[in-house]
């Protein structure tokens, strides 16, 4: 079966942690056998037409000198809060998106577009055109958007209810799509997966080495995070922040002035999983999140997850069982990082049962691409 990916976020080489998560479903299900193919816009300095890990990707222009709106690592929307001005670039984008998609679309069996908008909207135009089956994957932020802001609602919507199928990441996900209006028998939770690592993390040793991976913005609670940060004991732990965004110059004033905080910017994901199995635990203080990609990774690394009680999070983390949920406050998070990092043999007891829950729930990668090809196979009967 040939499929087609289409996404705003992917990487451009094996260093570049845009889209990871969509990388990692693409390569799964063509190993699983389907033939994949995928549209992403084009970058400065990235070839129009390349391959990665054998996946052929085709970039298009859709701004002068390539659009800064799609390079942020975080993502279109922390991209818009942080500089709203570049909402100028988003009707060209969906514009120049659809005509890739039209184009490139033609001898596929499956149009599968990663968020509601732009990717949504583009294939589910081009799938009516020429009579193919058409897939969205909903991974949270773009759902959260349309629940506050009342025309990306109503076009998330529209969108929605001309796919042929939605895929929520998470039940939370596939709930908030329903009350907006999304027709439920579209609507099935389809989890992603994470690749199930060979080793796993050494838990035990003083000080315990929290880490934190993430867009370093409001809605990560990042803001949370630092206000810990701030005064850690370096004696007992040290904390580690991967990522960047809006809040990178408040996270380095932090690191500077307490030894205990280290602030390392973007790393490429073969750094991120050697971190997660050097770390102790893994801390992600959110307000809102889908189904958070980087608590997969943690737990497929027998990392225990520290993780605030939110839909989503709460999904994966069983508090006391395979992690601990935490108030959105930055007391609760504090008192759950010292619990952790004063006890050795709960680090390690939640990092086992975490990881075999990531395998009893079916949460590898191999998982998320039968899941998904189930769908595939279900609309081309």
């Amino acid at each position: 079966m040939k499929v087609l990916f289409v996404t705003t976020s992917y990487p451009v080489d094996h260093d570049d942690p845009r889209g990871n998560h969509v990388r990692v479903l693409a390569e799964a299900v063509s190993d699983a056998g389907e033939i994949v193919s995928l549209i992403a816009p084009g970058r400065r300095n990235a070839p129009s037409t390349s391959s990665l890990n054998g996946i052929p990707v085709d970039r298009f222009n859709y701004w002068p000198g390539g659009g800064s709106l799609t390079t942020n690592v975080a993502g279109i929307l922390p991209a818009l809060s942080s500089k709203p001005w570049l909402a100028i670039q988003i009707p060209p984008l969906v514009a120049s998106m659809a005509r890739q998609v039209m184009k490139r679309s033609t001898d596929m069996d499956v149009i599968h577009a990663h968020w509601l908008y732009p990717a949504g909207t583009a294939s589910v135009l081009a799938g009516r055109r020429h009579g193919i089956p058409v897939v969205i994957t909903v991974h949270g932020g773009d759902a959260a958007m349309a629940s506050r802001n009342r025309v990306v609602g109503r076009a998330a919507v529209w969108t929605a209810n001309r796919a042929d199928k939605v895929l929520a990441v998470s039940d939370a996900i596939a709930e908030d799509l329903i009350r907006l209006g999304v027709e439920e028998d579209r609507v099935a939770v389809t989890p992603l997966g994470v690749p199930l690592a060979a080793d796993v993390a050494d838990v035990t040793g003083s000080p315990a080495e929290v880490l934190f991976v993430g867009s370093l913005i409001d809605r990560k609670g990042v803001d949370i995070l630092l206000e810990v940060a701030a005064d850690l004991p370096s004696e007992s732990v040290k904390l580690t922040i991967v990522g960047d965004g809006p809040l990178e110059a408040e996270v380095r004033k932090v690191a500077d002035a307490n030894g205990a905080v280290e602030a390392l910017g973007v790393r490429p994901p073969s750094e991120v999983a050697s971190l997660m199995l050097k770390a102790s635990a893994l801390v992600l203080p959110s307000r809102s999140e889908g189904r958070p990609f980087v608590i997969m990774e943690a737990m497929a690394a027998g990392l225990p997850v520290i993780a605030t009680d939110i839909p989503g999070s709460r999904e994966l983390v069983q508090h006391e069982t395979t992690g601990l949920l935490c108030e959105v406050n930055a007391a609760s998070l504090r008192s759950s990082i010292m619990r952790l990092a004063e006890d050795e043999s709960l680090r390690s007891r939640l990092g086992q049962a975490g990881r075999q829950k990531l395998i009893d729930s079916r949460l590898t990668a191999a998982d998320a691409a039968e899941r998904v090809r189930g769908h595939y196979r279900s609309l081309r009967v």
